[in-house]
């Protein structure tokens, strides 16, 4: 806890009241170290880095097989391989992230290109954290991205505004809800005097 500590201090923070301690954290991050080792094979297997040998295993349709190729070769000059789940994520999103048109796709041929990358990220998120979304208050987090990849398809940015509304809404009673707890627990603590 003193290194977590210590280096919010160095970045001019500290821990605020309502946040984990350090033996919640632990918690948290030892049951996603044991989902990923009970993860399936298959599912391991995503993660690994992606070729076009792969495409024996993991098929890639023909038509999106060019964008792969690009999404490989600028992550390999990055030296961060692609992996094959976010292969499969670009091969995915192929048709819908294309140049369909749209006036404000050369704008957005960066964040276009990074939203498959995205997506395969969070996908292995909730897979780790076993927390997928199920019902319309938990899923305007994951809606974001949908509402993201509709506006470039499309132009139409009406649904990224509602989703981003709702999410600016829910952030908003967070804070008010920590305020809230951080209030009650100072309220809660023992009063000592000095005599």
């Amino acid at each position: 806890m003193e290194e977590v500590h210590g280096q919010l201090s160095k970045d001019g923070m500290q821990r605020r009241q309502g946040w984990p301690g350090l033996s919640a954290i632990q918690k948290e991050l030892a049951g996603i170290r044991k989902r990923d080792a009970e993860r399936l094979l298959e599912s391991k297997g995503l993660d690994r880095p992606w070729s076009i040998y792969t495409l024996a295993e993991y098929e890639i349709s023909p038509e999106a097989l060019p964008a792969v190729m690009k999404a490989w070769a600028s992550r390999l000059e990055q030296g961060k391989p692609l992996s094959i789940r976010q292969a499969r994520w670009i091969a995915r999103l192929y048709y819908v992230l294309r140049d369909t048109g749209n006036p404000n796709y050369p704008k957005h041929a960066q964040i276009r290109d990074q939203a498959p990358l995205t997506i395969a990220s969070a996908e292995k998120a909730l897979e780790l954290l076993n927390k997928y979304p199920d019902e319309q208050e938990d899923m305007w987090w994951s809606w974001q991205d949908d509402a993201f990849i509709y506006s470039l398809m499309t132009g139409d940015n009406k649904p990224l505004a509602k989703v981003t509304e709702q999410i600016r809404k829910q952030v908003q009673e967070v804070k008010v809800l920590t305020t809230k707890e951080g209030k009650e627990a100072n309220n809660e603590r023992p009063h000592t005097s000095k005599g």
